[in-house]
């Protein structure tokens, strides 16, 4: 039976199902997706900027200033992951 689709990381299917499992506390659970759904939407705009990062040259501004974004971004992917990890 599945419960939940789509997790982004491991981790947070191993947290819900330990949840489900063990305490009935949905709040904790649904804190969980909507963390997960953040890492996921974290993830994703990391990609985009790597991606527009190939098609860019190095010497354009545009370049730098994807750059700083890619940057930002993948610091955001850490931080979310890292407040999911402790939301366990």
């Amino acid at each position: 039976k599945v419960i939940y689709d789509n997790l982004g990381l491991f981790e947070s299917a191993m947290g819900i199902v330990k949840h489900k499992l063990y305490k009935t506390d949905e709040q904790k659970v649904q804190r969980i997706l909507d963390l997960d759904q953040e890492y996921v939407g974290a993830v994703m705009e990391t990609y985009r900027y790597k991606k527009k990062l190939t098609r860019l040259t190095e010497s354009s501004v545009q370049h730098d200033v994807t750059s700083a974004k890619y940057s930002n971004a993948r610091s955001k992917v850490g931080t979310v992951k890292m407040r999911l990890l402790k939301a366990l």
